[in-house]
């Protein structure tokens, strides 16, 4: 009897303060889990308003781009053609699938004079470009809008949502950005250039974001104007603002007021498509355009899981609860059943249940020090899944943030081919492909006058953010010094004096300039350390440029630099390249080599400059199969195909 009293007692004391613990953990963890669940969609929506608005971003800096280089190139080319305007517009589109359109609107009679309007117009239509003038007397575009505002304010910008009739017939929004010349010695606008984006493009962008059954998202301009959103009614017909006061819901005003003003944030808010329900609002700024996207969640559905796992952790408890006290007189009397449970512990964290409930012991022996390991496991083991969240998240995020610098860099170099379509007396192309997001070559080329055309080809010593930084100032600097009559041993010593100023990381740059009079093909050229560019004639000989003319950019300013000169024959090509052509390595180790260059120049007799890239850069990647790409991989061929007139 005693020791089934005390088998009782001990029964009783151990199935109440397992009760009474199990209560207690229950109702914290209850609390916990509806903080965790929230928190948790936080960073989630966080993140996908993030990543929305990088991938829109990312569209609208390269429209951005895209009318800034046209706008330049006809400042430059203030006597430009009609007909080579109308097809720089069009191969502008057509290679640009992310853009609707683009247009450049003329000031009254400033491109021809007895024309007031003159606006050419080139857009998607299915799978074509199709072109129109837009400017007549019922279509006045000079008091519209897009041509309008930033005339007036004298600075591009983004317009409101719009549907455009008389043009593409869709709703849009437009980037105009403001052409300059220089008349009576003061500058002017000349013309308005605009790329429009197409909003059924961007609400696919959005409307990709799904989370649980009734979560959506929406994008807003600069006036709180819906740019997309699920009810398309809404669609550049209402703003934040007017739904906030339709519906009396002062919080969507006060989000409204942040997101216009490039705040990011959270905010609680009843949605007009769901009356009732509570929403919880995640918004981000797009700072290319001032605009904001918003990812809302509904707080029901987010609670759903917690209240299921509420109810499935009741049930459970009651049944454990009415089992415990069947055997409670056995686990009293049997000391092999703890380790049971710890072995049931075990099983559950093995297969992945890190909340599960390691066993509590009143005594203490080896059995309640291998609970307690069990424990420290449970929370090291949660430690080092949040820390690899964590450094996941912010792991997607550079490679985001890479992906837009690499956008951003490939942007900087020329990349539409033929360059000059009103030059047919030369062919050049090229290709530049970084072994990294981002890399250390570069190729640039550009008319100094209507005679004198410059290319150049550089290679800055080791890779990624460092040396795409550099390129992108050695490019800017080579734009910048370059000016009619000088030579390239000028520009590259003024260059070099340039990028060895607070040089303290002593990075370099390779660099090969040249300078070919059209009219008579001779060929200017200075070589700071590059690799020496092979010429190939109109009848296949094949011969390098002889002579290097000084150490690599960026080491010593008092270097002199000189310049040799060779006459290219109608024909003849010049062919550039960085060192990772021929020492693209395979995966035993071997490198392709300049006699494998040779080889595939010499299969490229009379070819054209795409060709002969073409053969180049395949016949590289093929040697190196399957081994990754050990370092950035730069072209550039130009062909003089007869003498200017």
């Amino acid at each position: 009897m005693k020791i089934k009293s005390l088998s009782f007692k001990l029964s009783l004391y151990i199935l109440t303060t397992v009760s009474v613990t199990f209560v207690v953990i229950f109702l914290f963890n209850l609390s916990e889990s509806r903080k965790d669940a929230l928190e948790n969609m936080k960073r989630e929506s966080y993140y996908i308003s993030q990543s929305t608005a990088y991938r829109i971003e990312s569209v609208l800096r390269g429209a951005e781009e895209i009318a800034f280089n046209l706008a330049r190139l006809l400042e430059k080319q203030p006597g430009i053609s009609q007909m080579q305007l109308e097809e720089r517009i069009k191969t502008l589109v057509f290679a640009n699938p992310e853009i609707f359109g683009c247009c450049v609107a003329y000031e009254p009679y400033s491109f021809f004079r007895d024309s007031l309007y003159y606006a050419p117009y080139a857009f998607h239509s299915g799978d074509t470009v199709s072109f129109m003038q837009i400017g007549n007397d019922s279509y006045n575009y000079f008091y519209l809008d897009w041509y309008q505002i930033p005339r007036e304010l004298n600075q591009p910008l983004w317009s409101e949502p719009y549907f455009d009739a008389n043009a593409g017939n869709i709703m849009m929004a437009t980037y105009s950005a403001p052409i300059w010349h220089v008349r009576n010695g003061k500058p002017e606008i000349l013309a308005i250039v605009t790329i429009d984006i197409d909003l059924q493009y961007l609400s696919r962008m959005v409307s990709d974001i799904r989370i649980f059954d009734h979560g959506y998202a929406f994008l807003v301009s600069k006036q709180g104007t819906f740019i997309t959103h699920p009810v398309k009614d809404f669609i550049s017909n209402e703003t934040v603002f007017t739904l906030a006061e339709e519906y009396n819901q002062p919080y969507l005003r006060e989000a409204g007021r942040d997101m216009i003003s490039g705040g990011s944030g959270y905010q609680e808010v009843e949605p007009v498509t769901r009356k009732g329900d509570k929403y919880l609002m995640t918004y981000m700024p797009i700072p290319a355009s001032g605009w904001s996207v918003a990812v809302l969640i509904p707080k029901d559905e987010l609670y759903a899981p917690v209240y299921r796992l509420q109810r499935l952790m009741i049930a459970l408890a009651a049944a454990g609860l009415f089992l415990l006290l069947v055997l409670i007189s056995a686990i009293a009397r049997r000391l092999t059943n703890p380790v049971k449970e710890l072995a049931e512990a075990a099983h559950e964290i093995g297969s992945g249940n890190l909340e599960h409930k390691v066993p509590q012991f009143s005594f203490h022996n080896e059995i309640t020090d291998l609970a307690n390991s069990f424990r420290k496991m449970q929370t090291d083991l949660r430690i080092h899944i949040a820390a690899i969240s964590d450094a996941t998240a912010a792991r997607e995020k550079i490679e985001s943030e890479l992906k837009i610098a690499r956008d951003i860099q490939q942007g900087i170099v020329p990349k539409v081919f033929p360059p000059f379509a009103d030059h047919p007396e030369i062919d050049l192309h090229a290709v530049l492909d970084s072994a990294r997001e981002v890399g250390g070559d570069l190729y640039d080329f550009f008319f100094i006058d209507d005679v004198h055309l410059c290319f150049a080809v550089g290679d800055v010593s080791g890779k990624g953010i460092p040396a795409s930084l550099l390129m992108a100032i050695t490019r800017t600097l080579l734009r910048a010094r370059t000016a009619p009559d000088m030579k390239p041993c000028q520009i590259t010593s003024s260059i070099n004096i340039e990028l060895c100023r607070e040089n303290d990381n002593a990075m370099f740059v390779t660099f090969f300039i040249g300078i070919v009079n059209l009219k008579t093909g001779q060929l200017d050229y200075c070589n700071a350390g590059h690799n020496r560019p092979w010429m190939l004639d109109s009848n296949g000989a094949i011969s390098q440029l002889p002579q290097t003319h000084g150490t690599p950019l960026g080491l010593f300013d008092d270097m002199k630099y000189g310049c040799s000169s060779v006459v290219l024959g109608k024909g003849s090509s010049v062919v550039l390249y960085t060192d990772g052509v021929t020492e693209a390595m395979n995966s035993q180790g071997e490198l392709f080599g300049d006699e494998q260059l040779i080889e595939a120049l010499r299969a490229c007799n009379g070819a054209p400059p795409k060709q002969i890239i073409s053969e180049v850069y395949g016949q590289t990647k093929k040697f190196v199969g399957i081994a990754p790409q050990s370092d950035d991989i730069t072209l550039l061929v130009f062909q003089l195909l007869d003498y200017k007139k």
